[in-house]
């Protein structure tokens, strides 16, 4: 199995050494409390102007569920004290084991005004120094991670900076090491990704998809229209189309009616 090393681990968007095992498919994301708006999609989102904020009592908690065992070297999450002040957290806990009731601590952090990407190693990290410290250090930059295999993982905001009750954290991300064999797909065009963000705006203001977020609520209703778009690309980007325009519409079309 191809390791990331530890070098690797402090530019979360790159991807020719770990795999963000936290958004493969039948992987599920539950939190304690969300505002409303504020919750999974929005934590998952590589967009930092977005936030999950909890809406609850201490402690704030997150848990991944994985459809299988799978190998996890660490869990890259996005603070933000200059913006966030007093939800941002100071003090957090990673957990990890086979089901809920067997969790057992596997890094605790804390901080001090957090600003930027921190890392939680969940397998040989040193309490002397912290995971930025050691990726950036010459000596160790090179050091392959190492994994634990788990079903489970949870993150626990345990206080915030200035002693805040709701906490914020604009982005997380759960990565391990490449699997055997495993073929990156070619990276989506621009004009095309372009055209699914659009796309995604346009069907959020569809009648259909008002009606699915009674129903569901909003984060499934957007994670349903999300897979839409991935599982019938041919409805977004027909070579037939005349013009972006008339593609757009028969695509909202085509959701609203899946979305029924």
């Amino acid at each position: 199995m191809n390791m990331p090393r530890l070098r690797d681990m402090a530019d979360v968007y790159d991807m020719s050494t770990k795999c963000d095992v936290g958004g493969m498919e039948g992987t599920s994301w539950m939190l304690s409390s969300a505002k409303a708006q504020n919750g999974v999609h929005q934590l998952q989102s590589d967009d930092l102007d977005t936030l999950w904020q909890s809406d609850g009592s201490q402690p704030h908690s997150v848990y991944i569920h994985f459809p299988r065992r799978t190998a996890v070297t660490h869990v890259s999450i996005y603070l933000d004290c200059l913006r966030d002040d007093s939800y941002t957290p100071t003090k957090i806990l990673v957990r990890a084991g086979t089901h809920p009731y067997d969790l057992v601590d596997v890094r605790y952090r804390e901080f001090v005004e957090p600003q930027g990407w921190y890392h939680f190693m969940l397998s040989g990290a040193g309490d002397m120094e912290s995971e930025e410290v050691q990726a950036a250090r010459t000596s160790s930059a090179s050091s392959p991670l190492r994994a634990i295999e788990l079903f489970v993982l949870q993150v626990n905001i345990l206080g915030n900076h200035l002693n805040g009750k709701d906490s914020h954290i604009r982005c997380m991300k759960v990565f391990g090491p490449m699997p055997p064999g495993f073929v990156r797909p070619p990276a989506q065009p621009e004009a095309q990704r372009v055209m699914t963000e659009r796309l995604l705006e346009q069907g959020k203001n569809t009648h259909a998809f008002h009606r699915q977020v009674e129903r569901v609520g909003y984060e499934r209703a957007v994670a349903q229209l999300e897979r839409i778009l991935q599982q019938h690309p041919q409805a977004a980007f027909a070579q037939a189309a005349p013009t972006r325009a008339h593609t757009a519409q028969r695509s909202l079309l085509h959701l609203s009616h899946t979305l029924r």
